[in-house]
């Protein structure tokens, strides 16, 4: 089933903006059509990986969220195929970090690489917060994305926090805002 609160939640909205009734209608529909997208995809994964298909609602909304945070249904679906099993909060974090990483202009296939690795180690298990900050503060640094990538996925084969990595690109606490 779908998680009905962001439906509801874009009606409402709509209603105290005054926005016309056809064209709420018209949100709530793509609204529904990203999450039916999400739920798909997410089936897809999770059958091919033989894991039960049983998605949290929570997880379900951070997900369909990310469409709004510059992702195309394209770039989730490439994502999904092409990364190993995990947990759904697993790729739910890989998600939200390939959605940041494409905000930071990075190139699809470095960014890809580097969540397909994070998920395959286990790196995107618990919030790393200061990823995307780490990321953004290299790329600002100008940074080649290849050596951010190089750098970035033998850290996380190494196991190391994400505060090493920044050490190894080079990025102080200072330049990543810490």
């Amino acid at each position: 089933s779908l998680p009905l609160q962001p439906m509801t939640s874009k009606i409402e909205e709509g209603m105290l903006k005054g926005v016309p009734a056809p064209s709420v209608e018209a949100a709530v529909k793509r609204r529904l059509e990203d999450y039916l997208t999400i739920r798909s995809l997410l089936d897809d994964y999770l059958k091919k990986h033989g894991q039960p298909v049983s998605i949290p609602p929570e997880y379900f909304v951070r997900l369909a969220e990310c469409l709004y945070c510059g992702l195309s249904r394209d770039d989730v679906k490439s994502l999904l195929e092409s990364a190993p099993p995990a947990s759904i909060p697993v790729v739910t974090r890989g998600v939200e970090v390939f959605a940041s990483l494409r905000q930071l202009q990075f190139d699809p296939n470095f960014a890809q690489q580097i969540v397909v690795t994070g998920m395959r180690y286990g790196y995107f298990a618990s919030e790393q917060q200061e990823f995307a900050r780490i990321m953004a503060a290299a790329k600002r640094k100008g940074i080649d994305e290849e050596q951010i990538t190089r750098v970035t996925t033998a850290g996380i084969k190494d196991h190391l926090e994400a505060r090493e990595i920044s050490e190894r690109l080079g990025i102080s606490p200072q330049d990543a805002g810490r």
